[in-house]
């Protein structure tokens, strides 16, 4: 499927610009009850700064290594490093031009075109403007149905800027996973500001629409294993 331009999905970007001195969790919130579904995933009490500082970190971070791997696709010339990354991931080089790109894009290519969307989905982790829930419900996320034990995160998007956290995440705190932490509320932010949904994705290969080939690709970049199930779900697409 023929993916849109970056700026056909982004919400206005004035409000995370301003707020960009705000704190990343501002906006958390974490009811006693939800704490106590926490504690039950962790294995022991958790109090409500902790939840906070494990939020923060992981927003801090996944803007942090979403950010440095859009320099290094920036970087002119780019390294043959970076564009062999770039290319186990998405099946092309980062010079390559899609036919469906606009004469009026402000990206020049699809290596541009993924680092303008981590920047972009980077600056709204940490803007201040996401509103983090510490446990995932339809109330606080209405595109989230499912049981927040079955997911890692989960995000709305039409109008809103909610991210909700579920129970595997937690998990992964506990067992000291940071950096699958950080990612998930990257792949969440990338959901937020370009509306890339898992469905859009193209089948049988890589595609700038597949949210998980963005997953792959930080993490590589930053020399850790992709979170379990994320390189394949690039690589093969998901079907809707």
């Amino acid at each position: 499927m023929p993916a849109r331009s970056a700026s056909t999905y982004a919400h206005p970007s004035q409000a995370a610009g301003a707020a960009r001195e705000l704190s990343a969790t501002r906006l958390l919130s974490c009811s006693d009850p939800e704490r106590a579904r926490v504690a039950a995933v962790v294995g022991r009490p958790v109090s409500a700064a902790e939840i906070r500082t494990a939020v923060e970190a992981a927003a801090a971070r996944g803007a942090r290594e979403g950010r440095a791997t859009a320099r290094a696709l920036r970087a002119t010339p780019r390294t043959a490093p970076t564009s062999r990354l770039f290319e186990s991931v998405f099946n092309v080089p980062p010079t390559f031009v899609p036919a469906w790109r606009p004469a009026s894009a402000s990206w020049r290519d699809l290596g541009d075109l993924v680092a303008l969307r981590l920047e972009r989905a980077s600056g709204i982790l940490v803007g201040g403007h996401v509103r983090f829930f510490c446990w995932g419900s339809a109330g606080h996320c209405p595109e989230c149905t499912g049981d927040p034990m079955r997911y890692r995160a989960c995000s709305s998007y039409r109008g809103r800027y909610h991210i909700c956290i579920g129970g595997p995440w937690w998990g992964w705190f506990k067992q000291g996973r940071r950096g699958f932490m950080a990612s998930t509320l990257l792949h969440e932010a990338l959901h937020v500001y370009f509306v890339l949904e898992h469905h859009k994705a193209a089948i049988g290969r890589p595609s700038v629409n597949n949210v998980y080939c963005y997953d792959t690709l930080v993490a590589l970049q930053h020399r850790r294993a992709p979170k379990p199930g994320d390189r394949d779900k690039c690589r093969l697409g998901r079907r809707p």
